[in-house]
C-alpha cells in the first residue's frame, strides 16, 4: 500500500514540477515581451491564452486525481482479493 502511495505521490510531484517550470517559462516570456514593447494587443492575447491554459490545467488536475484514485482503488481491491 505504501509503495502505491509513494508512486502516486512521486508522479503527482513530477506533474507539479512540470507545471511550475511551465509557469516560470511563461513568466519569463511575459517579461521578455514587456521589454520588447510589442503592444497591448499581443499582451492581451498572451494573457487570455495563459488563463485558458491554467483553466485547462485545473480541470485536468481534477481528472488526474480521479483517475489516480480509481486506479489505486482497483489495484487495492485486486491486491486484497
Amino acid at each position: 500500500m505504501e509503495g502505491i502511495k509513494n508512486f502516486f505521490r512521486r508522479t503527482w510531484n513530477k506533474a507539479q514540477d512540470k507545471a511550475v517550470m511551465a509557469a516560470v517559462r511563461a513568466n519569463s516570456a511575459l517579461t521578455e515581451m514587456k521589454q520588447e514593447e510589442k503592444g497591448a494587443t499581443d499582451m492581451v492575447t498572451i494573457v487570455v491564452i495563459i488563463v485558458i491554459v491554467l483553466a485547462l490545467a485545473i480541470i485536468f488536475r481534477d481528472q488526474l486525481s480521479r483517475i489516480f484514485k480509481a486506479v489505486g482503488d482497483k489495484v487495492m481491491s485486486w491486491i486484497q482479493g
